[in-house]
């Protein structure tokens, strides 16, 4: 390209000297030291707000606990649970208030002789040692007396903040004074919320010893119990509100100190992190314009040619690199210059052309790497085989943007591939989607351990018509690859027609849907081995060690929120003499047929169902009463008696089956207990004429 003699930089020199240097080196020491300073006061008005939002919202709690310690001294029902001695009715009510209103612990307190108050009703729940801070004798009736900011002092790292209430009332039988007490726990995540909501660190001392914090050590620990240093201590004696540096983990916090209420009996540290602040931004902004104003009057008496020749075409690739950061890389800047912004401008159009391909790569990696992720994520935890294809077959499709797609297993009893899910083609396909390995070009797929790519659809000679029935759409085009977990293929995934780029795979499909294949070739082999290792092979329901595994779960689950549950346990009438007459795989037939019959009858993914040995088999029934119970039992036991099970000789034999419901809490409180109950139940079922259901009484033992 031909340069003319005054090149942009004879230019920018002179421009430089006569407009830009003097100003700048003054503007530049005014804007450092004004920034210097207005970044200390936005670190100071930060802490200060955080400080203000975190105390304020600890009186809030306090007052609302308040309202709520009101209201419950002028309940009714408590007033009469207590006047009639009503202890553990009393205990129930308080315990179903604290359920309800998320408080940690009520209790009535009376005073003893000696005037020591006493706690004499209150709910289930252990009190924490907590610090005697209420002056009970002082209190006048109806009269509320709180205290927040009070550590636990338990010797443990586990220390909690609490706000206690307490209101004075006097009974109306004995005329004696009694106190309702309340308290509401702060554990270490309230303070965490706090850190994600303010963007800080905390730290909560009580007698200048941490007891909460949001920092970790080099352990991943929470560092509890650590004295304030001397220069912690003085900031915190200090009146006005300022700041020390802290070095945690190799990072720089500028860190304050306040107690929380008069007494300095707990105090908050606040610690930002040393960052920029974004708002001095806004400054810097304002100082340039002005420096751009001087220069452009400095620039006038220099000469409107010489200003006009060099901050146009600036002031056009300024335009357009704003234009290009925030997203617009199809910009094509254009510029009829011979000198070096000519140049720039050129060099400029190919920078945007290549960063226009980088950015296309890059959000096409980052697609790859999120939907991975939130493939593995949701497969991570499903260990149903059936519910684990559908999870794989749905992220497949959609993240190759396709119109439907299809999941092949091998079935190694007839040695070929069908069809376990299938997505986008409506009706039933599994029936004419059988293909030996090395057939049609999933058979290929899977003998070779090579995924193909066919965007010649159907007309591609290695399809095979006989895989998709005439009533289907038309495939345009089909990539396949296997689910290889170890060198060992399982099946294939089939993803047919793309909706997007001419509808047409290209590599970048290819490799994409090889990475779900893998993950979801490992996660199928680990549900599988998972469901081998739970479930009778026979049977295919849970084995005994499960059934007592989930059944001590779903106690515990039911204890914690107060809910029902249920177990029936039967057996089959006469299994015995039944085997003894037809044989033993007979017998296993019939275990077979009463199996199916059961997972047909129960709740999925809600019910437990379980073989508890031999004949006998279990169901627990979360969140039900006996009476719901007695219902899905005589439905089992109705359709196992209807139910034609194939016999020797083509005889069609039929069974009954004997059935005892027991319910938690009402007639056991544990696993064992609970078991028992359900065996008496059905034994008693057995000896009074088998083909019934019994729910257990405290006679039948």
């Amino acid at each position: 390209m031909r340069k003319s003699f005054f090149t942009l930089r004879k230019k920018i020199i002179i421009i430089f000297t006569l407009i830009i240097v003097f100003p700048l080196i003054i503007a530049t020491i005014l804007v450092t030291k004004d920034l210097r300073h207005r970044a200390q006061l936005e670190i100071d008005r930060h802490a200060e707000t955080a400080f203000n939002i975190f105390h304020r919202y600890l009186k809030t709690q306090v007052r609302y606990n308040e309202i709520r310690l009101k209201n419950l001294s002028l309940d009714h029902n408590l007033k009469n649970m207590l006047n009639n001695n009503m202890t553990d009715e009393t205990g129930t009510f308080l315990k179903n208030f604290e359920g309800k209103h998320g408080v940690f612990q009520v209790g009535v307190l009376y005073p003893d002789e000696n005037g020591k108050i006493e706690c004499k009703a209150y709910s289930s729940k252990n009190i924490c040692d907590l610090p005697s801070v209420i002056d009970y004798n002082t209190m006048g009736k109806g009269e509320i007396l709180s205290s927040y900011f009070v550590c636990s002092e338990d010797k443990s790292n586990e220390k909690y903040m609490f706000v206690i209430s307490v209101i004075k009332n006097v009974d109306t039988l004995t005329g004696k004074s009694f106190f309702i007490r309340m308290i509401l726990k702060f554990e270490k995540c309230f303070i965490d919320d706090f850190k994600e909501f303010l963007n800080l660190n905390l730290t909560l001392y009580t007698r200048k010893v941490s007891f909460l914090t949001t920092f970790f050590n080099a352990d991943g620990i929470r560092p509890l119990g650590v004295s304030l240093s001397e220069s912690q201590n003085a900031v915190l004696n200090n009146p006005k509100f300022t700041g020390i540096w802290k070095n945690n983990l190799g990072q720089e916090y500028f860190s304050y100190y306040r107690y929380l209420e008069s007494k300095k009996e707990i105090a908050i540290e606040i610690s930002i992190q040393k960052t920029s602040i974004k708002q001095t931004s806004n400054m810097i902004i304002n100082y340039l314009i002005l420096l751009l104003i001087i220069s452009l009057i400095l620039a006038a008496i220099a000469g409107f040619a010489l200003s006009k020749n060099i901050i146009v075409p600036i002031k056009i690739l300024s335009e357009a690199t704003n234009e290009i950061s925030q997203g617009d890389l199809d910009l094509t800047v254009k510029m009829d210059r011979n000198d070096e912004i000519g140049s720039l401008a050129d060099d400029f159009n190919v920078m945007t052309s290549r960063l226009r391909k980088s950015y296309e790569r890059l959000q096409r990696k980052i697609f790859e790497i999120s939907t991975l992720f939130e493939i593995s994520k949701n497969m991570s935890f499903v260990n149903d085989t059936d519910v684990l294809v559908e999870i794989i077959i749905d992220r497949a499709v959609s993240a190759l943007n396709a119109q439907r797609g299809s999941l092949m297993i091998m079935n190694e009893e007839i040695d070929k591939l069908e069809v376990k899910v299938v997505r986008g083609i409506p009706g039933e396909v599994r029936s004419y989607t059988r293909l030996s390995p090395g057939e049609g070009i999933a058979g290929k797929v899977f003998s070779s351990k090579q995924g193909m790519l066919v965007n010649y659809g159907e007309d591609d000679p290695m399809f095979l018509r006989s895989e998709i029935p005439e009533k289907e759409m038309k495939i345009l085009s089909l990539i396949c690859v296997p689910m290889k977990a170890k060198d060992n293929v399982i099946g294939v995934i089939n993803i047919i027609n793309k909706n997007s780029d001419n509808g047409e795979f290209n590599a970048d499909d290819m490799n994409l849907l090889n990475a779900i294949a893998s993950q979801a070739a490992m996660a199928i082999e680990n549900a599988k081995l998972y469901e081998q290792s739970i479930t009778d092979g026979m049977t295919k329901l849970f084995i005994h060690r499960y059934f007592q595994l989930r059944l001590e779960e779903e106690l515990n689950r039911a204890g914690r929120y107060g809910a029902k549950l249920s177990l029936i346990m039967f057996d089959v009438d006469h299994f015995k003499n039944f085997n003894d007459t037809y044989g033993h795989q007979t017998g296993d037939i019939v275990l077979k047929e009463v199996s199916k019959t059961i997972k047909d009858t129960v709740r999925r993914d809600v019910d437990i169902a379980a073989r508890y040995g031999g004949e006998e088999f279990a169901v627990i029934l979360p969140e039900t009463n006996s009476e719901e119970a007695v219902i899905l039992a005589e439905r089992l036991r109705i359709s196992i008696a209807d139910k034609k099970i194939p016999g020797p000789d083509g005889k069609e034999l039929s069974v009954n089956v004997s059935l005892g419901v027991s319910e938690f809490p009402l007639h056991a409180s544990n696993r064992m207990a609970l078991i028992k109950c359900a065996d008496v139940a059905l034994y008693y079922a057995k000896e009074h004429g088998r083909n019934k259901t019994v729910v257990y009484e405290k006679s039948m033992s």
